[in-house]
């Protein structure tokens, strides 16, 4: 017994639907300025942690070292201090979208999808994890 007749022929998977589905989340994850971005380019967005040892593009460090070289300055401690706390609310707020995303993507997946995504260890996984670049985007499970 093949997994079509267990749907009905308008829901099962085609040409057609698949791309109107994309159209559709597409347009759907404008609503998601940095996640949203990120899927539609197919690209991870990664928020990078600060570190003492960053530095500007032209080569130049970020933080200044006191005379002993071992520990920063008052004004670049501060400037560091700054940065890790904007590192934790960039984490936090990508990570929210990301729920919401994999949230709107896993809802718009028709039965005949979810049943066949199942059995997709990668999918389920992504899943598990909220990663929406792998859970609905990755054309290689859809």
């Amino acid at each position: 017994m093949s997994t079509s007749e267990f749907y009905d022929a308008t829901k099962l998977l085609n040409n057609l639907n698949i791309t109107n589905w994309d159209h559709h989340l597409r347009e759907k994850l404008s609503a998601y300025p940095i996640m949203g971005k990120a899927i539609r380019k197919g690209t991870p967005y990664k928020v990078i942690k600060p570190t003492v040892d960053d530095l500007f593009e032209d080569g130049a460090r970020m933080y200044s070292y006191r005379e002993d070289s071992t520990n920063l300055d008052n004004e670049s401690r501060k400037d560091f201090l700054s940065a890790c706390t904007d590192f934790k609310k960039n984490e936090a707020r990508r990570n929210d979208e990301e729920a919401k995303i994999c949230a709107l993507i896993t809802s718009s997946f028709s039965e005949e999808a979810k049943m066949l995504l199942r059995s997709n260890k990668t999918y389920v996984l992504a899943a598990d994890d909220n990663d929406s670049l792998l859970v609905g985007y990755n054309n290689s499970l859809i």
